[in-house]
């Protein structure tokens, strides 16, 4: 049975318009339907084998590793499965030993493989305790003791996640929590020099969110000025420095 509808579409090949007799008609002619199914058909050769390639590739690469008795930071990474980042804690934790030359770290194959000829037993971390909360400030204790407004208060615990109860009608926040928070370390005074975030990300080459981790795990300090995070020169190059063996 023929349909009798009329609906003006756009071929999804040659773009011309044209009046189908469907709704799902994508193309206005045999000839343009034939013409999509070859380029379809084209692309995906095309994606077949540049999937094929690139697989080669990486496995050459494996291969040019694997024969490697001295290795750069990203190709330990890679053999060990790990972040370029990740070898470079190891380094400065000197879980790991390394030659610098001009700029140029390496790392020995056998120096990665010694690593498990003495690895420790493994052990289960234990949980830890969660901290029992007694004391509390309300909201004008905190304004007053800290001397800020409550606005700003209010922006400061909802980023901070610090925890809060409600008690007869009145919201209570751990006192221990926002005098972390709110507190600032008296180190704070004595540092001199200071990177922005911008900064930082460009000389070690990080992302924003790879910069913060860093940041968290080695207690870095940092502080605010105006919508700015400043971050403690000093302390974040030392991250970086890397262990010279003779």
């Amino acid at each position: 049975m023929s349909s009798n509808i009329e609906v003006q579409r756009v071929c999804q090949f040659c773009g011309a318009e044209f009046t189908a007799k469907t709704t799902v008609t994508k193309y206005c002619s045999h000839r343009c339907s034939s013409l999509a199914h070859k380029q379809r058909t084209r692309e995906q050769k095309v994606e077949a084998t540049n999937y094929e390639t690139l697989s080669k590739l990486n496995s050459k690469n494996s291969a040019s590793i694997n024969n490697k008795e001295f290795l750069t930071v990203p190709q330990a990474g890679k053999l060990m499965g790990v972040s370029r980042f990740t070898v470079y804690r190891y380094l400065h934790d000197n879980l790991l030993k390394c030659v610098k030359l001009r700029g140029k770290t390496f790392i020995r194959r056998k120096d990665l493989e010694a690593l498990f000829d003495n690895a420790t037993e493994y052990k289960i971390r234990k949980r830890e305790t969660s901290i029992v909360i007694t004391d509390f400030y309300t909201m004008k204790e905190l304004t007053e003791k800290f001397g800020i407004k409550g606005t700003w208060a209010y922006k400061m615990i909802k980023e901070k996640g610090v925890p809060k109860i409600t008690h007869r009608g009145n919201t209570l926040y751990s006192k221990l929590h926002v005098d972390k928070v709110l507190t600032k370390p008296k180190t704070e005074r004595s540092i001199k020099e200071w990177y922005t975030t911008e900064e930082s990300m460009l000389k070690y080459n990080l992302t924003r969110d790879s910069l913060y981790h860093i940041i968290k795990r080695n207690d870095i300090t940092k502080t605010k000025a105006g919508r700015y995070i400043k971050i403690a020169k000093e302390e974040l190059d030392r991250i970086f420095e890397q262990p010279i063996i003779y």
